[in-house]
């Protein structure tokens, strides 16, 4: 359902989607918007045996800027991923802006609530001219493969907490790793690198 004008519309979304690429799910979008941007006061899909729930603005005029924030409750990836644990629930929360070319990342959170796996991204960088640059910081948490094990025996490696952070271009970043780590044939231990590359 769409009513108003070009300078002031009101939409009203609900429908289905299914297909090859697209997992089957109940799509609701509720916004308003004109020439220059589209607010989107709330988003919901229940798709993935869970739901993802999101608000958000875009501004096409006078330069292209937009704000995101996403929750997804509860997903189960096997339809995407086969080989994903059946029944493993997975929770994300993505709080981001777009400013022109730059793009920053308050909080991209994962944890899997049915185990100690917590992963935070938060970080920034700018896509403007020829020399890109980027600013993140990965932490984690509970971290193991198999997601699941019936036992440590199971456990093929796990760390129980650890950083990442990457700084730079594409063509000359820094890579600094903070992390405890052990699994089936890696002693336990602190691992500390900081490497360069390009």
């Amino acid at each position: 359902n769409l009513v108003g004008t070009l300078q002031n519309y009101q939409l009203d979304l609900d429908t289905q989607l299914a297909g090859k690429p697209i997992p089957r799910q109940h799509l609701t979008i509720t916004g308003r918007g004109n020439l220059q941007q589209f607010t989107v006061s709330a988003l919901r899909t229940d798709l993935l045996k869970g739901v993802v729930k999101a608000t958000g603005q875009v501004h096409w005029q006078p330069t292209l800027a937009a704000q995101l924030h996403l929750d997804a409750d509860k997903l189960i990836l096997q339809e995407l991923w086969p080989d994903w644990p059946e029944n493993l629930k997975l929770n994300s929360r993505l709080v981001a802006n777009l400013a022109g070319p730059k793009l920053k990342i308050t909080q991209l959170e994962v944890n899997l609530p049915q185990t100690a796996t917590k992963l935070v991204l938060h970080g920034e960088g700018s896509f403007a001219g020829d020399h890109p640059h980027f600013q993140t910081t990965l932490t984690w948490q509970g971290l193991q493969w198999p997601l699941i094990a019936n036992g440590p025996a199971k456990t093929l490696v796990s760390s129980t907490n650890g950083k990442l952070s990457a700084v730079g271009t594409p063509q000359a970043y820094q890579l600094q790793l903070d992390t405890d780590l052990q699994g089936k044939d890696i002693p336990k231990g602190r691992w500390q690198v900081v490497g360069q590359g390009d």
